[in-house]
């Protein structure tokens, strides 16, 4: 079995991360579950930078983009990250995880995390909102990647695409 989406996702990740400095790794108390910012009121892309923004204010996470499945950017938050390259990267990304659920004989995977250097880490997770399909890739520290729990921002994200304007219940 081979997925060459992930090694050419990784290739241009990796040339990506190669340009910025390592963040040092965050402690296991910081990563508990720090509050994602609910929704502000004003615009869905408002709403939507406001929640990368709080995703990467975490320890270790680097970087964050919601990204269509045709690999066009929604939103993204992160310094010097492309947010065209990081939303192809989503795209093969999420190719790859159609192609292992034909391979697996199940339904396509639903999250992959691809170690890209020994300081860097990129998560995807596969959403739909409004009946379409969106992919939030983050980048962080491997440390971070192994607890990093991304089903609160998500939910917040689906809202937010969703044009909701309620309230986010966000744990602290």
């Amino acid at each position: 079995m081979e997925f060459p989406e992930i090694g050419v996702t990784a290739s241009l990740l990796r040339g990506i991360m190669e340009r910025r400095p390592a963040a040092p790794a965050p402690s296991a108390a910081s990563l508990a579950r720090e509050p994602v910012p609910p929704e502000d009121a004003g615009t869905r892309s408002g709403r939507m930078g406001a929640i990368l923004r709080g995703l990467c204010g975490r320890p270790g996470v680097r970087g964050a983009l919601v990204a269509d499945a045709d690999g066009l950017a929604v939103a993204s938050h992160g310094g010097s990250l492309s947010p065209e390259q990081l939303a192809a990267c989503s795209s093969l990304l999420g190719s790859a995880l159609d192609d292992a659920g034909r391979v697996l004989e199940s339904r396509p995977a639903e999250r992959i995390s691809l170690r890209l250097s020994d300081a860097e880490t990129a998560l995807l997770t596969r959403f739909t909102a409004e009946g379409l399909r969106f992919h939030l890739l983050v980048l962080c520290a491997p440390s971070a990647a192994e607890r990093l729990e991304l089903a609160q921002p998500v939910a917040v994200l689906r809202r937010a695409l969703a044009g909701s304007n309620r309230p986010a219940a966000v744990d602290g």
